[in-house]
């Protein structure tokens, strides 16, 4: 099955990489006058209040990191508005989105990291959840991986990449860019002590179905420069220290 498979990966990846297991992570849902801050910020918020449980919905979940410092990602000058809003749906049918535990994300054209962070932990993994390019299955393949993770010690990042395709872009284009800026800002955070702990060569990357095809291009790809240097980050390489292609949709 998808979980078995999912846990035999993560297994082996975490006994390659020595992972040493902490107390099941504490999350707190921090609400925010902005649904995006800047790097950093986010990151080092404590996650440590007792008896929190794992963010669902996601008006209350925390706080994101925004991945490009312009309102424009790289590839989209030009077509903002061509998408329209950002929306939400629920993948449980007969369920609203503010009782939705299982929330589908359209529509995104400025891409996050969502922290989950346990304090301490040597390694961290950005997930990048699937959707055939054209939606984000953002909870039962992006922050319920993330908790799962935490629970195991391991701090998470879920990337929120931009969908639908640009048909403007080359296919794949604008969530590659997105992931190479993503695994660039973590090693970033880890490097500068930005979240204490953190090992700049313990950085991974998984994710599903499309997410899974976007791990293996990250794999292939990451010595491709895909979009102009933004800042310092940019000097860092986005080569994932370790990655998981779970059910990956269509070839690289």
């Amino acid at each position: 099955s998808h979980k078995m498979l999912f846990s035999i990966c993560v297994c082996v990846a975490v006994a390659v990489w020595r992972v040493e297991a902490l107390p099941t992570a504490q999350v707190v849902a921090q609400n925010t006058d902005s649904s995006v801050v800047t790097p950093y910020d986010a990151a080092i918020l404590a996650y440590t209040t007792s008896n929190a449980e794992m963010p669902q919905r996601r008006d209350i979940a925390p706080t994101e990191v925004a991945l490009w410092p312009s309102a424009v990602a790289p590839g989209d000058e030009g077509h903002m508005g061509v998408f329209g809003p950002e929306t939400e749906t629920c993948l449980t049918k007969n369920v609203s989105v503010a009782d939705c535990k299982d929330v589908s994300i359209h529509n995104v054209t400025t891409p996050t990291l969502m922290p989950m962070l346990v304090p301490g932990a040597k390694s961290a993994v950005v997930v990048a959840p699937g959707g055939a390019y054209s939606v984000l299955a953002f909870n039962r393949e992006g922050t319920d991986i993330a908790a799962w993770l935490n629970s195991i010690g391991v701090s998470a990042f879920v990337l929120k990449y931009r969908v639908p395709s640009r048909p403007w872009l080359s296919f794949g284009a604008a969530p590659l860019m997105d992931a190479q800026r993503a695994v660039r800002l973590v090693r970033e955070m880890a490097t500068n002590g930005k979240v204490p702990g953190l090992n700049a060569s313990k950085i991974g990357f998984m994710g599903f179905s499309a997410g899974g095809h976007l791990t293996g291009h990250m794999n292939v790809a990451w010595m491709n420069q895909t979009y102009p240097r933004v800042d310092a980050a940019d000097d860092l390489p986005c080569r994932p220290d370790f990655s998981m292609m779970v059910y990956p949709w269509q070839s690289v």
